[in-house]
């Protein structure tokens, strides 16, 4: 008999991985462009701002993309400002907090995860479960979650590199 440890688990059945009524419901309507996603709160040390600077390299390689963050918080309107100084804010979108988490990953092409501290990372998770390739820090406990190469892609802090990792 054995026993398996299950550290966080969810409900995969409960995520589709179907993505057509879901960019017009969530302002993502415009089909031909690569959607990258990300979500959690709005605080420092989840990396909004890392994500925008690898964004905007990224946006050198791949024009046709935008920016989805998902989430509220206090650096909501820091975050808007830094967007508009890094010339990139006409193509990330601040949807705010969603319940409908399932839909938004569903509209996502890319689910990217920059945070500074993250213990687990139950989202990265929740990206997979709706088949969504994913892009994250190797921290804390994401190295768990995301093997390398197999799983999805681990990356360091820095911005360029981000940016590689997401252009593949």
């Amino acid at each position: 008999q054995s026993v398996e440890l299950v550290h966080n688990g969810i409900d995969i059945d409960s995520f589709d991985a179907q993505k057509p009524e879901v960019r017009s419901t969530s302002g993502l309507n415009e089909n031909d462009r690569f959607v990258i996603g990300t979500i959690g709160s709005l605080t420092k040390r989840k990396g909004h701002r890392l994500l925008l600077e690898s964004f905007e390299r990224v946006r050198i390689t791949m024009p046709n993309v935008d920016l989805v963050i998902v989430g509220e918080g206090p650096e909501r309107e820091s975050l808007e400002s830094f967007a508009a100084e890094r010339g990139v804010a006409d193509h990330v979108r601040f949807l705010g907090f969603r319940s409908d988490i399932h839909s938004i990953l569903a509209g996502f092409d890319l689910y990217v995860h920059t945070a500074e501290q993250e213990s687990f990372g139950i989202v990265i998770l929740e990206a997979m479960a709706a088949e969504r390739a994913v892009v994250a820090r190797s921290i804390g406990g994401i190295p768990d979650i995301v093997v390398n190469g197999e799983t999805g892609f681990l990356t360091d802090g820095n911005s360029k590199r981000i940016a590689e990792t997401i252009c593949g």
